[in-house]
């Protein structure tokens, strides 16, 4: 997991079999504290 503020981007490394547990999870997360966030694929490979 890597998160940086400044550029607002978040990696998560998961295993091939289990992406799409991990992005139906993400989906559902609206807030991190105080901090509204949306979540965008931008690669899966």
């Amino acid at each position: 997991k890597y998160v940086n503020p400044i550029t607002q981007l978040c990696i998560i490394r998961v295993a091939r079999k289990e992406h799409q547990m991990v992005w139906s999870a993400i989906t559902m997360v609206k807030s991190i504290g105080q901090c509204p966030i949306i979540f965008n694929l931008l690669d899966l490979s």
